[in-house]
């Protein structure tokens, strides 16, 4: 059977997007290996819980006004929350967001205390030559322990101090600007959409 040139682009196309849609949409925000990934956030967890909720366009408002950049369509939807707990004290939060690279999705996972300061961070994902260059304990440590608020004033008044590894490197300075700007938005959607679970965790964490 021949094709007319036309049919056959059309027919592949719908081929190829049917392929390609469902793998994109499924890696874009996914804990992958929870217990790999919480341990080495929380080394003290000994379990931990997860919460789904509904990331919309109320939340994308929010955030764009907060952070002044806003969320990708494609960060909206279904997400999981995961609380890192020591027997039963819950320790810190971990939240996976993915962000465009120039090799393709980078995959974030982030640790949070329950103030929304940056506990840690590890790659799930990242093709990125400069990707070592920043799980270094110098870079790491010029982000652990912010706020978003102080993550924000860091790319706002564009004095960020990079470690000699990263300093000069303009892959490095981008990814590492990537990252930042990831923080900031994980903590704001943890924030506003997780808002009610997160209090009555912190309450526990208190007593």
């Amino acid at each position: 059977m021949i094709f007319q040139r036309p049919l056959f682009k059309i027919i592949c196309w719908l081929l190829l997007s049917i392929w390609v849609t469902p793998a994109y949409s499924i890696a874009y925000c996914a804990l992958r290996d929870p217990v790999t990934k919480i341990y080495a956030l929380f080394p003290e967890a000994t379990s931990y819980k997860s919460i789904v909720h509904m990331i919309d366009a109320e939340t994308q408002d929010q955030v764009s006004l907060k952070a002044q950049f806003s969320l990708h369509k494609d960060e909206l939807g279904q997400h999981t929350l995961y609380i890192a707990m020591k027997d039963k004290e819950p320790l810190g939060i971990i939240h996976s967001r993915s962000e465009a690279g120039l090799w393709g999705l980078i995959e974030i996972v982030w640790g949070f205390d329950f103030d929304m300061n940056v506990v840690d961070f590890t790659f799930q994902r990242c093709r990125e030559t400069s990707c070592p260059l920043l799980m270094t304990s110098s870079f790491r440590s010029l982000i652990k322990g912010k706020s978003s608020s102080e993550l924000r004033a860091m790319l706002d008044d564009d004095k960020i101090v990079y470690p000699p590894n990263v300093a000069g490197n303009k892959d490095a300075e981008a990814l590492a600007t990537t990252l930042i700007r990831s923080a900031i938005k994980t903590a704001l959607v943890t924030e506003i959409s997780w808002r009610d679970d997160l209090d009555a965790f912190s309450n526990m964490h208190i007593q």
